[in-house]
C-alpha cells in the first residue's frame, strides 16, 4: 500500500503473487550490537600481526551478531516514510493479503557497501520453531 503524505492522500494498491517471503536483515537490528562494536574494537587493538596467526583451539571464536527473526519481521512490516509516489512523498506498507500452504521464507544478508561491491552479512539468524505471520496480514481496503 501506498498512500501519499501531502496533497490529495491518494492511495494505492500492488499485488504481488509469490510463494516467497524475502526478508532484508541489517546489523543494526543485532541483539548483541554493544558486544560485538567492542570485540571489534578490542580485536583490532590487538594489531592485524595477531589476527594473520593461525587458529589455536584455546583461541576465541569469533563473536557474530546474533539477529533475531522477529526483529527481521518487524523491519519488513514496519511503514517506509521516504518513497517517491507520483510526484511527492509516500508512506509504504507491505502485507500478505492471503497465506499460501506453502510460504518460503528468505533471509536475506547480502548488501552492497559504499563501494558498491556485494558483501554477506555474517550474522546469526535462530530460527523458531513455529512462526505467526498473523500481524502481517493485510486488512483489505483501508478508509483514507
Amino acid at each position: 500500500r501506498f498512500q501519499e503524505n501531502d496533497g490529495q492522500k491518494r492511495v494505492k494498491y500492488s499485488r504481488n503473487k509469490q510463494n516467497m517471503l524475502g526478508l532484508v536483515t541489517k546489523l543494526e537490528d543485532a541483539e548483541n550490537l554493544a558486544e560485538v562494536t567492542a570485540w571489534k574494537a578490542s580485536q583490532s587493538e590487538m594489531g592485524e600481526k595477531d589476527a594473520k596467526k593461525p587458529k589455536k583451539e584455546g583461541d576465541t571464536e569469533e563473536l557474530k551478531p546474533v539477529i533475531t527473526l522477529p526483529a527481521i519481521l518487524d523491519r519488513f512490516a514496519a511503514a517506509d516514510d521516504s518513497i517517491s509516489f507520483r510526484g511527492a512523498t509516500a508512506t509504504k506498507t507491505c502485507r500478505l493479503a492471503t497465506m499460501p500452504r506453502y510460504l518460503l521464507v528468505q533471509v536475506q544478508r547480502y548488501y552492497l557497501d559504499e563501494k558498491w561491491v556485494p558483501n554477506k552479512l555474517d550474522c546469526k539468524v535462530p530460527m523458531p520453531d513455529t512462526l505467526n505471520l498473523e500481524n502481517l496480514r493485510g486488512k483489505g481496503l483501508q478508509p483514507g
